[in-house]
C-alpha cells in the first residue's frame, strides 16, 4: 500500500537563525517566516533575494511545493547499500 500525503491547505515555517560564540548561543536578530495557503507560498525577509533566504525557509518550500512526496515515496535516485 502506497501511502501519498494530502496537499497542505496552509502550512507556516518560522525561522530564527543562532550561531554558537565562544561564551555561549547569540541571536543575530534576522527572523524569517514563510505561509503555504491555497497554493501559494508568501515568504516574510527582510531582503527579497531568493538566495539569501535561510536554507530551511528554502528547503521547506522545496517540500511543500513537492507535497512533501519525497517523504513518503523512495526517490529513484536513492538506494540503499
Amino acid at each position: 500500500m502506497r501511502h501519498t500525503a494530502p496537499p497542505p491547505i496552509a502550512s507556516l515555517l518560522f525561522a530564527a537563525p543562532t550561531f554558537a560564540t565562544d561564551r555561549d548561543i547569540a541571536y543575530d536578530g534576522t527572523t524569517q517566516a514563510a505561509i503555504l495557503s491555497k497554493g501559494r507560498v508568501t515568504v516574510f525577509a527582510k531582503d527579497r533575494i531568493y538566495d539569501k533566504l535561510m536554507l530551511c525557509i528554502k528547503d521547506w518550500i522545496t517540500q511543500v511545493s513537492s507535497r512533501h512526496r519525497d517523504r513518503f515515496a523512495q526517490p529513484k535516485n536513492v538506494v540503499f547499500g
